[in-house]
């Protein structure tokens, strides 16, 4: 079976959930004896073609259907959902032999053309929704839309052209890491095939991470008590209320240090997460890594090397960085948003708090810190929570959705 996945960005430099999962799917097709690729943008990354862990990866040629777009603005809605179009990307799914399944990762305007070659290929489609389409808060929605709300907009030609705004009323399926983005969805489009399909980790790589050597490496002492947070820096992922947590917890909590990991995709708001930490008065104990390659050994060391894991995002959609801390013995604290309360059962496999309350936030680290028997149950609990989500399971389960589609489709036609 051959299957195209198609993503908006596919960066290395910018990792993030959509790209783990996507990759990991990848990597278990073609584990399997499939034949799949990564379809993507150059947004980012302009080398034309690359290969990630085994998985090849093309980039098409892409623009914005806007004018009076500056190279900043550009660049913002690179990192953001920014509504992209590709001729390159549309000439080649259609020229080329076609796929037996077309596996979106995206919507809008690239979904239209995967959506296009589908319907010329005959061929079924699959739409995976990672970032949220209509469970995002408007805060959210407003800065991915910002960029471009002085400009104008002659895309729509483009959209009515590919049947953009019809790309989830004709896929095959709707997978959805979001439970509360499938209960709105199936009630506005009852009758249609979506599933509630949450990320997954490869538990083995995360178990057997060396947290003493990535203390070693990193020069961390050994006495330290570590507090992580693996996340890129931006509004969304809420670093601010990280540190802030961290400096309160830390008046109470002796030899504590705060690792942050991720690259940037704000600008701006890195700015004010460096003025806030050089502002801390524990600043000598935070370190800033960046960007730690996802499927390096040096983060599967890291998680090992933390003692607890905390998350203070303002929207997440599902939140894997939560199962990569389970799959690594890392207990974790994190907020009440988006998926995260789909798999994580507060006071049993990990503790939540609402978004925003860095008194509460900071009263279950100390918590956990100072209570090594409820860390431990949590640990204990959460080992076995993770196995629901391996991805050895996962990806028996899409390969036969995959088949499922094919068939219909071939009824159909």
């Amino acid at each position: 079976m051959k299957v195209e996945h198609i993503t908006r960005r596919f960066v290395r430099q910018f990792w993030g959930g959509t790209e783990s999962s996507v990759l990991g799917m990848a990597q278990g097709l073609t584990a399997r004896g499939h034949s799949t690729e990564i379809l993507t943008s150059t947004a980012l990354d302009k080398a034309p073609i690359e290969e990630i862990d085994g998985i090849t990866v093309r980039r098409f040629s892409y623009f914005y259907p806007y004018l009076g777009l500056t190279a900043e603005q550009r660049l913002q809605m690179d990192f953001r959902a920014g509504n992209l179009f590709s001729f390159s990307l549309l000439y080649y799914l259609m020229a080329s032999e076609p796929a037996d399944i077309y596996h979106l990762h995206t919507g809008k305007r690239l979904g239209g053309i995967v959506r296009t070659a589908a319907r010329r290929h005959c061929r079924p489609y699959v739409v995976s929704l990672h970032g949220g389409v209509v469970d995002v808060p408007n805060d959210e929605r407003e800065r991915w839309t910002a960029p471009t709300r002085k400009s104008l907009e002659w895309g729509r030609v483009l959209g009515a052209a590919t049947g953009a705004r019809r790309v989830l009323h004709d896929a095959s399926a709707i997978l959805c890491v979001n439970r509360e983005e499938q209960r709105i969805l199936s009630e506005q489009m009852p009758g249609k095939r979506i599933l509630w399909t949450p990320n997954t980790v490869n538990v083995q790589r995360f178990k057997n991470g060396n947290g003493p050597r990535f203390r070693i490496k990193h020069g961390l002492p050994t006495s330290a008590l570590i507090v992580l947070n693996v996340a890129r820096v931006d509004e969304q992922k809420n670093q601010l209320d990280t540190v802030e947590i961290f400096d309160r917890t830390a008046a109470q909590v002796p030899d504590l240090w705060l690792l942050l990991a991720g690259a940037s995709t704000n600008v701006e708001y890195a700015d004010r997460l460096s003025e806030r930490i050089a502002a801390s008065p524990n600043a000598a104990r935070i370190r800033c890594l960046g960007n730690i390659e996802s499927s390096s050994q040096d983060m599967a060391d890291l998680y090992r090397a933390a003692d607890l894991f905390l998350l203070s995002s303002v929207h997440e959609p599902f939140g894997i960085v939560l199962l990569e801390a389970w799959a690594a013995g890392t207990p974790i604290v994190a907020s009440r948003v988006g998926g995260i309360p789909s798999f994580v059962q507060a006071g049993a496999n990990g503790l939540l708090y609402e978004s925003g309350d860095v008194a509460e936030a900071s009263r279950l680290v100390v918590r956990l810190l100072r209570e090594p028997a409820e860390a431990a149950l949590l640990r204990d609990a959460a080992a076995k929570s993770v196995l629901q989500f391996d991805a050895e399971r996962a990806i028996v389960d899409l390969i036969s959705l995959y088949e499922e589609v094919r068939i219909e489709r071939s009824v159909r036609a």
